[in-house]
């Protein structure tokens, strides 16, 4: 497909794909969700001043003014991104199977050298592992099919320190409430050490998901081999190794043999029956998982432990939205505004990835037409993400009247 074609298809699929998400809201929030979204893509960059610029040549506006259109219309009540997130559910609902891996995590943004931003409070920096000022985002990313396909589902940020604010768990069971809501129960959920409490594996149980947690040794459990109450660490100790596999040989040229293990266990606060997966040869502790899925032979232990290692689709994801839009260097002062920045880059994100669903000729065709080394990566949404900015300023050099019309449609 010629470059012309392409980037002309791809202003389509943004016209349609904000006509859908923007269902229902003012002619000129939904413009402003148009000239967002284009400029996000051909920036890759969430600071307004860049996104203007680039769309600076689309209008016959001053960049000033342009620039000020863009910071009225991202605190403009005249949209409202909850709503819009629920018709961004809706909308990827086809493409994502009823047996998708649900990766969830809790992410960071710092911003160790801001003032005056609102919202502003310690958070550990996940990549260093300092403490540093910042906001938290709750991540969820769907992983499925043979070649990794991701669709993202929720990106949002929010600050202890915001009225409002009642726990991390209030905000991580609401994005789970709501994505079930849309798009049902899905497959197996998976999350990580943080989410370690009978309270939300209760939570989790009255939804009525598939879920899979790594855990601490410290809990309590009853031992359901022998009816006795025990540590879990002194429980896993007690459990042979009944099937083991090779991790790693593909990526680092080694391999890694992994025994693993399980047994039933009852939670003492709940009753709540769970499976515990215990898989040797990570490190010196052993990794230590919890699931409400019966574990019968050694073969399902072994898929639990697989299913675990691809939660790091999730951290993959997060990185990438920090590095393909630049999403640590946010410098909106209003709270409404920054909130509702991270949303955007989300949807742009997510609009990228249905492209490679659902248009497989076209994102072929784009990652074919940049200029790069090496063959394609299995996390193909970096070159993909270039390729698109790359794309979309050449189009909008050589030809920017479709440009300008998709801008100015509705």
């Amino acid at each position: 497909m010629p470059p012309t074609r392409l980037s002309k298809a791809t202003l389509a699929q943004v016209g349609a794909f904000v006509q859908s998400l923007g269902e229902g809201c003012a002619k000129p929030s939904q413009k402003f969700l148009r000239g967002m979204m284009l400029g996000l893509m051909m920036s890759g960059s969430v600071m307004l001043s860049e996104v203007a610029r680039k769309l600076h040549g689309l209008r016959t506006i001053t960049f000033h003014a342009l620039h000020k259109g863009l910071c009225r219309g991202l605190k403009s009540r005249g949209w409202s991104a909850l709503p819009m997130q629920e018709r961004y559910l809706q909308q990827v609902r086809p493409s994502i199977p009823s047996n998708a891996l649900v990766a969830f995590d809790l992410g960071d943004v710092t911003k160790p050298r801001a003032r005056k931003m609102p919202g502003l409070r310690t958070v550990m920096d996940g990549s260093e592992g300092d403490l540093k000022k910042g906001w938290l985002l709750v991540e969820v990313e769907a992983v499925f099919g043979k070649k990794g396909q991701h669709v993202p589902l929720w990106l949002e940020l929010f600050s202890v320190g915001r009225r409002g604010y009642k726990s991390q768990r209030a905000m991580v069971e609401m994005a789970i409430t709501t994505i079930v809501r849309n798009l049902g129960k899905l497959g197996l959920w998976v999350f990580d050490r943080g989410f370690d409490s009978w309270e939300f594996f209760e939570f989790l149980g009255k939804v009525g998901l598939k879920f899979l947690v790594r855990v601490e040794g410290k809990r309590l459990v009853r031992d359901l081999s022998d009816g006795e109450q025990r540590s879990l660490v002194a429980m896993t100790q007690r459990l042979p190794a009944c099937a083991s596999l090779l991790w790693g040989r593909r990526h680092k040229g080694t391999g890694y043999l992994i025994r693993v293990g399980f047994g039933a266990l009852l939670i003492p606060q709940s009753g709540q029956m769970l499976w515990v997966i215990v898989a040797r040869g990570f490190g010196h502790k052993p990794m230590l998982l919890l699931t409400n899925q019966p574990i019968t032979h050694g073969s399902d232990a072994v898929r639990m432990v697989r299913d675990y290692l691809k939660r790091w689709s999730v951290e993959e994801a997060g990185r990438f939205v920090k590095q393909a839009f630049n999403l640590e260097d946010l410098r909106v002062l209003t709270w409404p505004g920054l909130v509702k920045l991270v949303w955007l880059v989300l949807w742009t994100y997510g609009l990228l990835c249905l492209i490679r669903i659902k248009a497989k000729r076209q994102f072929a065709d784009l990652l074919k037409h940049y200029p790069a080394f090496g063959p394609v990566p299995r996390y193909p949404y970096y070159r993909a993400a270039a390729a698109l900015a790359w794309l979309l300023l050449v189009g909008a050099l050589t030809d920017p009247v479709p440009y300008a019309e998709v801008w100015e449609s509705g």
